[in-house]
């Protein structure tokens, strides 16, 4: 395993590089580009994900939990929107 520690590699591009089973922490990624990538069974906690925009991603099996949802949409609807819809037919 190589690591490496306080290191800045802004502006970096990284092409068909396997990184399986790798540790981010504490890592800014801000105004990045996430293309063509796999993200299977990889866990993401603790994350500042504001203004983050997800196009044509499959999320089969995907879990939020616990999560600020305060301005979120799907497809244009609010997140909040449809959580509150679904408890006010679930609970009546």
């Amino acid at each position: 395993m190589i690591e490496h520690i306080k290191c800045d590699l802004a502006g970096s591009k990284f092409d068909d590089v396997n990184m399986k089973g790798s540790l981010f922490n504490n890592i800014n990624l801000s105004e990045s580009a996430l293309t063509d990538n796999n993200l299977s069974d990889t866990r993401i906690k603790n994350v500042n994900a504001s203004n983050v925009t997800f196009h044509y991603v499959k999320f089969t099996g995907a879990a939020i939990d616990r999560c600020l949802l305060e301005g979120m949409t799907i497809d244009g609807v609010l997140v909040t929107d449809l959580i509150a819809a679904y408890q006010q037919l679930t609970s009546g």
